[in-house]
């Protein structure tokens, strides 16, 4: 699978908002940049049972999600000390439907910003 997103608002501490989605294996793809030299790996929401963030009012609205199925979540992969982590703070959420996608900041209390990956997917 490989499909282009405009995101509504550049990532943290990224420039542009122009990226292509492209599958590396089951659940796990690179979102690489358009306007950059940049390619980040995002993992599918779908491939971590227990990450089930809920969205605001405002966050839907932005995004156009009318029913669940609407949206597509990818969590950024951070690779740092050889031991990959997951950012389940700010996961970026895209409709499926217009292609339009952000970075959305859940609740800081609820979910990490470095979550082990190993724990997430023996759980």
């Amino acid at each position: 699978m490989s499909a282009t997103v405009e995101l509504i608002a550049p990532l943290a501490g990224i420039p542009g908002t122009s990226y292509v989605i492209d599958e590396v294996d089951a659940g796990l793809f690179t979102l690489r940049s358009l306007s950059e030299p940049l390619r980040l790996f995002v993992v599918e929401g779908a491939s971590l049972p227990t990450y089930q963030p809920e969205l605001d009012d405002a966050q839907i609205a932005a995004l156009g999600l009318t029913e669940p199925d609407d949206a597509e979540l990818y969590v950024v992969v951070n690779p740092a000390d050889g031991t990959p982590t997951l950012n389940l703070l700010a996961p970026i959420i895209v409709n499926r439907h217009s292609r339009r996608g952000a970075q959305l900041v859940l609740d800081a209390s609820r979910w990490p910003l470095r979550a082990s990956l190993d724990e997430l997917l023996a759980s």
